[in-house]
């Protein structure tokens, strides 16, 4: 059995790496932000997690694409569970950023992470693993290089997979969407304002807003709240010895009273509360 937790905590920054039967989720019941890409075929078993606050259940021949920066909270996962993780570190992904297989798909993954797989369709992502696991027996410039273009094949054709189990296209123009939440989460700490993140693109606000709402369903604005959000429930859950106020200045406010305004406006109900409520 792979101890998933220690494996995670020593993954090199320059290659990919494939870890095989893992039963166990890294932490259950505390929140934790991965900080590579990590693409995870469930094999037998059921897995419940929390992914940036909503909950879901991963079930055998499903797949999930958590791109670095998220939040997971695993609750609980059956004695039968069984996956295998491609681990994608997040200084090799930012290197990939041009690829149209990480373009067509990323902003898609970053909001749904998790789709099913037929059983034709998981035979054929076990035969690219497979390829994948032998090539990780060769320590060669050249085999690394194979490695990552089959890491392409993986995602291009796990983004066609996609289309047919959701029922929808993926967007062909997504070369604002699929590099925005990687922008927020580099700079939502200091600015909450959509005209930053326009200047960012040499986009008006207005323009930069209608944008990313044709590709994405949502504003600009929905995005920048979303993340903030999600991050001030994983402080207020994961850091108990801060201070709300201290949380308030992490984030980016002015003051508590700003911070315990925006976020009660948001969520119904206060920061304090919301902490009791977690506990």
């Amino acid at each position: 059995m792979t101890i998933v937790g220690e494996k995670l905590s020593n993954i090199s920054d320059s290659r990919i790496v494939i870890l095989d039967d893992v039963r166990e989720m890294p932490v259950y019941g505390m929140p934790y932000i991965s900080k590579d890409c990590i693409i995870c075929f469930n094999h037998s078993g059921n897995a419940t997690v929390e992914y940036d606050d909503q909950k879901d259940v991963l079930e055998p021949h499903d797949v999930a694409i958590v791109y670095p920066h998220h939040i997971l909270l695993p609750i609980v996962s059956s004695s039968d569970y069984n996956a295998t993780l491609v681990i994608v570190p997040n200084k090799m992904l930012e290197s990939f950023s041009s690829w149209h297989s990480v373009q067509a798909t990323r902003f898609i993954h970053e909001l749904n992470p998790h789709f099913h797989l037929t059983d034709e369709q998981y035979k054929d992502m076990m035969d690219i693993i497979q390829a994948m696991r032998c090539l990780t027996k060769f320590n060669s410039a050249k085999s690394g290089e194979m490695m990552i273009s089959m890491l392409d094949i993986m995602l291009t054709v796990l983004s066609t997979f996609y289309e047919a189990d959701m029922g929808k296209l993926i967007a062909k123009n997504v070369s604002i969407s699929s590099r925005l939440y990687e922008v927020i989460y580099q700079n939502c700490h200091q600015h909450h304002d959509v005209k930053f993140y326009a200047d960012l693109f040499n986009l008006s606000p207005k323009y930069f807003s209608s944008v990313v709402k044709q590709e994405t369903g949502h504003t600009a604005g929905h995005w920048i709240s979303l993340y903030l959000v999600d991050e001030a429930k994983f402080l207020l859950r994961s850091q108990s010895s801060m201070t709300i106020q201290e949380i308030s200045f992490m984030l980016g406010f002015e003051d508590q009273a700003s911070f315990c305004r925006y976020f009660k406006n948001k969520t119904g109900e206060s920061p304090s509360a919301f902490r009791r409520r977690m506990k």
